[in-house]
């Protein structure tokens, strides 16, 4: 700008030429090119950054027991889980609890009715006797029964369901009945005519008839 008489006057517009045209043109391209590379970039490495983590294994808690009948000093085996017993004798089970559960109870089978156990702590035990019992089968559940244990303490006594079955009375045997022999009718002789018996006619001798030897002797 410059002063005319002491006031400011605009400078006149300079002519755009065709050389400041290009050089516009040329500057406009070369940002568009760098903002390109510069999506391209964080786009690659959006899609190929890899993250590498600690791997973190999550395990539930499990319970379990181990299960020992015994009748007296005799080992009971088990079929299937199933305890197969003598109904008139008295047995002992023992119920240890293992794995990284803290506490949780056993639902006991006697006889096909359910009964369950009092908390058995880690590593814990619990005794109890069974008598007349036919069989028995158990299952550790993780946790806290909800309601009251049947078998609450040690020493107790769990009784099984068994029905003693009576056997029939033995009748005595009878003497096969004998039968008296029916008697035999001989038929009866057919009589003949003329043997039968002749019936003698009776002659009636009249009451006033006079005997002969006294008309003679008048």
């Amino acid at each position: 700008m410059r002063l005319i008489h002491g006031q400011y006057e605009p400078s006149k517009h300079k002519k755009v030429t065709e050389q400041d045209m290009t050089r516009s043109i040329v500057a406009s391209v070369i940002g568009i090119v760098v903002c390109l590379i510069c999506l391209i970039g964080t786009t690659w490495a959006w899609y190929t950054d890899t993250v590498t983590s600690q791997v973190i294994t999550i395990q539930a808690a499990n319970y379990d027991v181990d299960v020992e009948v015994k009748d007296g000093d005799t080992t009971v085996s088990s079929s299937n889980g199933t305890y197969t017993l003598d109904p008139s004798k008295t047995y002992t089970v023992t119920l240890k609890a293992k794995g990284t559960g803290k506490t949780g109870f056993c639902k006991v089978t006697v006889d096909g009715t359910e009964k369950h156990t009092a908390p058995i702590a880690k590593n814990g035990t619990l005794s109890f006797t069974v008598k007349n019992c036919d069989s028995i089968s158990f299952q550790a559940i993780w946790g806290t029964y909800s309601g009251t244990g049947e078998i609450g303490s040690n020493n107790a006594t769990v009784n099984g369901n068994h029905t003693p079955t009576q056997s029939a009375p033995m009748q005595s045997a009878l003497p096969p009945k004998v039968s008296a022999p029916n008697p035999v009718q001989s038929p009866s002789p057919e009589i003949k005519e003329s043997e039968q018996p002749t019936q003698i006619e009776e002659t009636e001798t009249p009451e006033n008839s006079e005997n002969p030897t006294d008309t003679s002797a008048e």
